[in-house]
C-alpha cells in the first residue's frame, strides 16, 4: 500500500498521584508512589502471572475472568487493569478473559522483551485512508457512498441485497455476499441465520468509546507513548506525533495529545447528542489540567471523536465460544468485520477476517466444499 510503518519503541509508562512512572510493569514497579507492601504487590503479581502457560491452558484462561487471579492482591492493581482493559478490549477485570490480561502483562514484563508494536503517522486511520483512495482510483464505478444496507436475503442461487441511496430504494442480486459489518448489525438486516448464531451475535458486547484530542501551541509531555492514568475519565493517553519525532526534518507544528475515553454500556446515551459529548471532553480535560505538574494548560483546541469502528468486550468465553459461532459461513454468506475473529478488536484481526472470508466465498464461487472451520487460539 506505500505506507511505511514505525517503531513505537517505548514501554509504556503510567502518572499515579501526579508522578510519571515509565516503563509500569518493567522497571517501573520499583518506583510506585505507593507503600512497600503495595510495590511489593505488584511484584508479585507479576512473578505469578509470569509462570502461567497460557498456551497450555488457554481453554481455561479464556473462559474465566482476569479477576479469579487478583484475589489477594492490592486492589491498586485493579484499579490499574480496571484503566487498561476498557481501552484495549472494552472490559474491565471482571469482565476480561483472564487468558487475555495474563498474556498481556506477560509482553510487558517477560524476560528479553522486545517491543514490537509499530504503528502509522497518523495512527491506523492511515491504513483506511490509504485503502479508501486505492479502491476509489480503481474500482470508483463498484464504490458506493452515502448507501445504507437494510436487508441482505440469500436464496437458492444467489443473494438479494436491498439498500437505501438518498431517497431511492435499490435492490441488486449477489452470487455471495461478505457481511463485514459489526454483529450487532448484522444479525438485524441477514435473513435465515440459525437462531444458534443469531443468539451468538447478540450475545457480543460492544463499549461506547470517544477519544478526545487536546491540542497545545507547545510541548505539555513528551515522556512516553502511552501514558496510563488510573482514576481519571480517560484511561490513557498517546502522543500522537510520537513515531516521526525522530525522523529527518520532523519540525512539530503542536502538541497533540489524544485521550483514550471508553464509557461504560449505560453511558452510551453520552454519545448522541452534541452537549453531552461536550460534557465528556470538558471532564477529560478538567482531569488532565490536574493529571501532573505543569499540565494545568489551556489548549488551542479540544476535539472530540467516535473510535473508528466499534469495539467489542473481550468477555469470558467469547474468543472460545461464541466467535467461532457467530462467524459460521452460511451457503452463501460469510462474515467477517474485526469482530469474527477476537480475542481483541484489531486492524490486524478485521484483516485476517476479511482474508478469511474471501476465501470461503472463492471456494462457493468454484464449487468447492465449504473448510471445516476450527477454532484457533491465539
Amino acid at each position: 500500500m506505500g505506507l511505511q510503518p514505525l517503531p513505537i519503541n517505548n514501554w509504556d509508562g503510567s502518572i499515579i498521584k501526579g508522578e510519571f512512572i515509565p516503563d509500569t510493569w518493567g522497571e517501573g514497579l520499583a518506583k510506585l508512589p505507593y507503600s512497600a507492601s503495595v510495590r511489593e504487590g505488584f511484584k508479585k503479581f507479576r512473578k505469578n502471572i509470569l509462570a502461567i502457560n497460557v498456551e497450555r491452558r488457554s481453554k481455561e484462561l479464556y473462559g474465566v475472568p482476569f479477576t479469579d487471579f487478583m484475589k489477594g492482591y492490592p486492589e491498586e492493581i485493579k484499579q490499574w487493569w480496571d484503566t487498561y482493559g476498557p481501552s484495549n478490549w472494552g472490559a474491565v477485570s471482571e469482565e476480561t478473559a483472564a487468558a487475555l490480561g495474563i498474556s498481556t502483562l506477560q509482553e510487558m514484563a517477560i524476560e528479553n522483551r522486545q517491543d514490537e508494536r509499530y504503528t502509522w503517522p497518523g495512527g491506523l486511520g492511515a491504513i483506511s485512508k490509504k485503502l479508501s483512495e486505492l479502491l476509489h482510483s480503481e474500482f470508483a464505478d463498484r464504490m458506493h457512498n452515502g448507501a445504507t444496507t437494510i436487508a441482505v436475503v440469500p436464496a437458492r442461487n444467489g443473494v438479494q441485497v436491498t439498500y437505501m441511496q438518498g431517497s431511492e430504494l435499490k435492490t441488486v442480486g449477489a452470487k455471495v455476499v461478505i457481511m463485514a459489518t459489526p454483529k450487532f448489525i448484522t444479525r438485524r438486516i441477514v435473513e435465515g441465520l440459525p437462531d444458534k448464531q443469531s443468539e451468538a451475535m447478540r450475545q457480543m458486547r460492544y463499549v461506547p468509546y470517544p477519544v478526545v484530542n487536546l491540542i497545545f501551541d507547545k510541548p505539555v509531555f513528551k515522556q512516553g507513548y502511552d501514558t496510563w492514568c488510573p482514576g481519571n475519565s480517560f484511561t490513557d493517553f498517546i502522543v500522537a506525533d510520537w513515531v516521526v519525532q525522530k525522523q529527518p526534518g520532523y519540525q512539530q507544528k503542536a502538541n497533540i495529545l489524544t485521550c483514550y475515553t471508553p464509557l461504560r454500556e449505560a453511558e452510551r446515551g453520552y454519545l448522541l447528542t452534541e452537549s453531552s459529548a461536550r460534557e465528556v471532553a470538558v471532564k477529560v480535560l478538567s482531569d488532565f489540567q490536574k493529571l501532573f505538574p505543569g499540565s494545568d494548560v489551556a489548549p488551542l483546541e479540544v476535539h472530540i471523536y467516535r473510535r473508528g469502528h466499534p469495539m467489542f468486550m473481550s468477555t469470558p468465553g467469547l474468543f472460545t465460544e461464541v466467535q467461532p459461532l457467530a462467524r459460521r459461513a452460511m451457503d452463501r454468506v460469510f462474515f467477517a468485520n474485526t469482530d469474527s475473529e477476537g480475542p481483541l478488536s484489531t486492524t490486524a484481526g478485521g484483516i485476517a477476517a476479511a482474508r478469511r472470508a474471501v476465501k470461503q466465498a472463492e471456494r462457493r464461487l468454484a464449487g468447492k466444499p465449504a473448510l471445516k472451520e476450527t477454532a484457533v487460539v491465539a
